[in-house]
């Protein structure tokens, strides 16, 4: 029971983060849909665009905030219930080898010391049209971004960052960088799950058996 006590808490932290992940991701689509893009663009919808685009800044700022939260809560659950053993052996283990020195890892964590520390990183909207000879979904492609020109001169980037940094486009689409981030992160919390739940494997089983008994005695009782 002490076990699935703070196995919930724990889950909360991820769900906190896995929220705002979804939160920017649907405010990123906003702006992105062709059926918003070209409304929002125009002269009239000014104000709303500009909200929208507020919006996408607020949610960015937070999934950044959540992803560092996961980070530190993590590690602290491990050190607290699992120092000096497998769990915590498979957990350095992993984060060594999937996780550390992963470039949109290590980016989205540096980007986050940025936001929180030095400044909002440029952001911007677009949207192209093709020339196909009508306008449609398929010829609208529109996105909002930051800059990478605006911050690759910082001097704390790590180094899988300047890597990251280095590859990517000048304009880097903050959708794709919360979904990039997010199934690397959603992959680690699902193996993290697993492994833990095997380590309690015996403990869960021994639960479920006093449950199953605790049902018979209750059963029992309110027959007689």
């Amino acid at each position: 029971m002490k076990y699935l006590s703070r196995r919930k808490v724990r889950e909360f932290t991820y769900n906190i983060f896995d929220k705002n992940r979804k939160l920017l991701l649907e405010a990123c689509e906003k702006l992105e849909s062709p059926e918003n893009a070209i409304r929002l663009m125009a002269p009239e919808n000014e104000a709303e665009g500009v909200a929208a685009h507020m919006d996408v800044m607020c949610h960015f700022h937070n999934f950044l905030a959540a992803a560092k939260t996961l980070v530190d809560h993590t590690r602290c659950f491990i050190t607290d219930h699992y120092k000096s053993t497998s769990i915590e052996q498979a957990y350095t283990q992993k984060i060594a080898a999937d996780l550390a020195n992963d470039e949109v890892v290590k980016f989205v964590q540096d980007l986050r010391n940025y936001m929180l520390h030095k400044a909002l990183p440029h952001s911007s909207r677009t949207i192209n049209i093709k020339n196909t000879g009508r306008i449609d979904s398929n010829s609208i492609n529109a996105s909002v971004h930051i800059n990478k020109d605006k911050i690759i001169q910082w001097e704390k980037w790590t180094k899988p960052s300047q890597v990251y940094l280095s590859n990517a486009p000048s304009e880097i689409k903050i959708s794709d960088i919360a979904k990039s981030y997010g199934e690397k992160i959603s992959d680690f919390h699902n193996w993290l799950d697993l492994r833990i739940n095997k380590h309690h494997s015996n403990d869960l089983s021994q639960l479920e058996s006093l449950e199953n008994q605790m049902r018979l005695v209750t059963a029992t009782t309110s027959t007689e």
